[in-house]
Parts: C-alpha cells; sequence; structure tokens
C-alpha cells in the first residue's frame, strides 16, 4: 500500500516540484498513509522521498529539452542577424536605384576584389605549377 501510494503521489508531481519540494511531498506522502493505516491501529512513523530512479527516455526527454532550450537563443540571435542583413540589402537597393552607374561601380569593385584574391591564391598555392 505505501508504495502504490509513493507511485501515486509521485506520478502527480512535475519533476522540477519532485526535486525541489520533497518536504512537501514527504509530508503529503505522511497525511495518506496515516489516513490509511489509523484503522488499522498503525502509525508510520518515517515517510522520506530520498532517491527517484528516472526511466532512460525521461532522461533523454529532458537531455533534449535541455538542448533545446539552449537553442533557442542561439536561433533567435541568427534570425535577427538576417533580418537585419535583408533590410541592408533593401537600403543598399533602394540607393542603388537612384543612381544607375551605382550597380555598375558596384559589379565593378567586386570583379576587382575577385581579381586581387585570385592573383593572392595564384601567388601562394602550394600546388601552383612551375610550368
Amino acid at each position: 500500500m505505501s508504495q502504490t501510494t509513493l507511485r501515486s503521489v509521485l506520478g502527480q508531481a512535475p519533476l522540477d516540484d519532485l526535486l525541489s519540494q520533497r518536504e512537501s511531498i514527504t509530508r503529503k506522502l505522511q497525511e495518506i498513509i496515516d489516513r490509511q493505516t489509523e484503522p488499522w491501529g498503525v502509525k508510520v512513523t518515517a515517510v522520506e522521498v530520498k532517491d527517484v530512479a528516472l526511466p532512460d527516455t525521461m532522461k533523454r526527454a529532458m537531455a533534449q529539452a535541455g538542448r533545446s532550450r539552449a537553442r533557442a537563443p542561439r536561433e533567435d540571435r541568427q534570425r535577427r542577424g538576417e533580418f537585419q542583413a535583408a533590410e541592408k540589402m533593401v537600403q543598399a537597393a533602394a540607393m542603388m536605384s537612384k543612381e544607375p552607374i551605382a550597380l555598375q561601380l558596384r559589379f565593378l569593385q567586386t570583379d576587382a576584389r575577385n581579381f586581387q584574391a585570385n592573383i593572392i591564391r595564384r601567388r601562394f598555392s602550394p600546388f601552383r605549377s612551375t610550368s
């Protein structure tokens, strides 16, 4: 009977409460067991929740929830960064649409940067052919 009562009470309590409020759960258990054993003239003097064994599936679920909570702020920062980048691109497109030559200048600037990077790669490439 005590074991059934213990499982029933522990099953009703969320895990966080079970870990943080052991004393109140222990008192609740004591009251329930006292009510059930008093008609028989039996007095249970000590009830204590010492160790709660968690099934492996629950441990995995808790670990996954922890990873999700840790991942959420990182994903939020990434979303905000992508939104800001999109806003900057809209601003740049609006600015370039005002001056027709701006797009051509930006293309030439990118082309020059790629040309310089290509020269640097060729000059320092460990696989450069000597022919």
